[in-house]
C-alpha cells in the first residue's frame, strides 16, 4: 500500500466511558388509587390507574429529601445512570470508599488497609418510591407546570456495608462427565420500596363521620325528649312528671318526722289533747327522737 493510499484512509477515534456513566437503571412503576365520581354514591368508589409512563411525574430527591429532576412521562421509563444513583445517595465516590466493617485487608502492603472498596465488595442500594395523587402532592413536589393525576418522588437510599455477591452455577461438559463450576459475581443491587398517600372526597365517610358526631354531642337523645315533653299533649304531661319529678322539701321532712315519732312512742301516749296530738307535744317528742344518745 501506498503512502498516498494510506493518508486517504479515515482515522477513527476511539470513545470510552467511565462505569459511572455507562451503567444505568431503567424502571417504570404503575399503582391504583381511589377516585371520586357517582360510585362513591354507591359506597364502591372506583380505582383508576396511574404509571410513570403515560400520566405520572417522577421527582428524583437527593439524600436531603429535595428535588434534584423532574422527569415528566414517557414510554422509556425512568432512567438514572450510576453516577446519578450515588450522588443522589449522598456517597458519589462510594465506588472508592473503604468499607472498613467488612474487615481490614490481610495485606498490609496494599492501599486499601482498612478494608475493600466498594468496586470489590459490591453496594445496594433502596429507591424509595413514594406517590401522591392530585389533591394531596407536597409542595415541595409541585410545579405549575404539571397538573397531572399524580407525582411519585424516588429517593435512593444507601444500605449498610455488605458483601453483595450472587453465586453463579454452571456445568461444562468434560469429555464424558460435567464438570460444576461454581463462581461469585459482586456488582450494584438495587431494591425497591414503595409507599405513598392518596386522599379522595368520599360521601360514605362523610355520612359516617356526620353520623358519629351525632352520637357523640347525643342531639338525637335530646331532640326524642323534646318531642315527648311539648309535643305529645296530655301524654307529655306524664312522661315530663316521670322524667323531671317534683317534690316539697318541706312535705319530706314532715312526713319523716312523724314516721320517726309514730315509730319510737306509741300514739295514745303522745295524744295530750281530746283532738289528738298538740303541735307543742309534737315538737317535745320530735326533739327527744331526734337526739343522739
Amino acid at each position: 500500500m501506498s503512502d498516498e493510499q494510506h493518508s486517504k484512509r479515515p482515522q477513527t477515534r476511539q470513545k470510552w466511558f467511565a462505569v459511572e456513566d455507562a451503567y444505568y437503571l431503567m424502571f417504570h412503576y404503575k399503582f391504583n388509587f381511589f377516585h371520586l365520581s357517582y360510585g362513591n354514591l354507591l359506597w364502591l368508589p372506583p380505582l383508576i390507574s396511574a404509571s410513570s409512563e403515560v400520566d405520572c411525574k417522577t421527582v428524583i430527591l437527593d439524600s436531603n429529601g429535595r428535588p434534584y429532576r423532574h422527569i415528566l412521562p414517557s414510554h422509556n421509563g425512568v432512567r438514572m445512570s450510576l453516577k446519578e444513583l450515588l450522588r443522589t445517595s449522598g456517597r458519589p465516590n462510594w465506588l472508592e470508599e473503604e468499607q472498613a466493617k467488612l474487615g481490614a485487608n490481610l495485606k498490609h502492603d496494599t492501599l486499601q488497609r482498612n478494608g475493600p472498596v466498594g468496586r470489590l465488595s459490591g453496594l445496594e442500594l433502596t429507591l424509595q418510591i413514594l406517590c401522591f395523587n392530585g389533591m394531596n402532592v407536597p409542595s415541595s413536589l409541585s410545579s405549575p407546570d404539571w397538573n397531572g393525576k399524580a407525582v411519585c418522588s424516588v429517593q435512593v437510599i444507601p444500605s449498610p456495608s455488605r458483601w453483595v455477591q450472587k453465586s453463579l452455577r454452571s456445568a461444562l461438559p468434560k469429555r464424558s462427565s460435567w464438570e460444576l463450576r461454581v463462581s461469585e459475581q459482586r456488582g450494584i443491587r438495587c431494591l425497591f420500596a414503595t409507599d405513598g398517600e392518596v386522599r379522595y372526597p368520599s360521601l360514605a365517610s362523610a355520612l359516617r363521620y356526620f353520623a358519629q358526631g351525632l352520637v357523640l354531642v347525643q342531639l338525637p337523645a335530646k331532640c326524642f325528649r323534646v318531642f315527648m315533653l311539648y309535643f305529645l299533649g296530655h301524654m307529655s304531661l306524664i312522661y315530663g312528671s316521670v322524667l323531671d319529678h317534683r317534690f316539697s322539701l318541706a312535705q319530706h321532712v314532715t312526713n319523716a318526722a312523724v314516721k320517726l315519732m309514730s315509730t319510737s312512742v306509741c300514739f295514745s301516749r303522745l295524744a295530750d289533747t281530746d283532738n289528738g296530738i298538740s303541735l307543742p307535744q309534737m315538737f317535745t317528742n320530735v326533739k327527744y327522737s331526734l337526739q343522739i344518745p
